[in-house]
């Protein structure tokens, strides 16, 4: 019986290295590269909103005229939210 246990507790221990081995690779990959990628991400974030913030305005007075040049009469803000496509059908019908 002591014999089977020890046989046992050896696999166990075997397993658990392996585990651990496994555990330090994950923890290299993610205070590595995906680290790195997730910053890169989040400055390509902030990029994109200070460009929209700077666009937007004068992007906005561009097709507010185009709108009532062609006889619009429903002006609305870039950053207003719009509804649903589905939601426009509904009130149509």
């Amino acid at each position: 019986m002591e014999e089977d246990t020890e046989v046992t507790l050896l696999a166990i221990k075997e397993h658990l290295i392996r585990v651990e081995a496994k555990l330090d690779k994950l923890t290299e990959l993610l205070e590595g590269s995906l680290k790195s990628n997730c910053e890169k991400m989040g400055e390509h974030i902030d990029f994109v909103e200070r460009v929209y913030e700077n666009v937007k305005n004068p992007l906005g007075y561009v097709c507010n005229k185009v709108r009532s040049l062609s006889g619009a009469t429903h002006l609305e803000a870039l950053d207003a939210p719009h509804p649903h496509p589905g939601d426009i059908e509904d009130n149509i019908l």
